[in-house]
């Protein structure tokens, strides 16, 4: 995966996730979307690809669960992209990392993110 990295092949990424706290944003001065108009006025400067909102509309997520990562060829987000590439020295193909973590009971779905979540720290 890393030699697909250096070379570009891969330099995009998916990220799955459970959403927590999600709002509709709406660019409108209509009564009825006072509160979509807050939100807009509220999110729309964390935007990060503001050229992408269609209509005036967007839903910005203030927390989510993360539930996997993945390196793809072609993201459906175009700003996830791979930032830096650094190789670790010394280490040993038939070794995992030591942030790797086994994992030897069944998971449910927040267990899996806890544990996710503490291999990465």
């Amino acid at each position: 995966m890393f030699d697909m990295y250096k070379r570009g092949n891969v330099d995009q990424h998916s990220v799955g996730m459970q959403y927590v706290n999600i709002y509709l944003c709406i660019n409108s001065e209509e009564t009825w979307a006072k509160e979509y108009k807050d939100n807009y006025d509220k999110y729309i400067s964390h935007v990060a690809n503001k050229e992408q909102i269609q209509g005036g509309v967007f839903y910005a997520v203030t927390e989510a669960k993360l539930i996997e990562g993945s390196a793809v060829l072609l993201g459906s987000n175009p700003i996830t992209p791979t930032l830096e590439i650094e190789e670790i020295k010394n280490l040993k193909v038939d070794e995992p990392h030591e942030s790797t973590q086994t994992i030897t009971e069944p998971l449910i779905l927040n267990t899996l993110y806890d544990a996710m979540i503490k291999a990465l720290k």
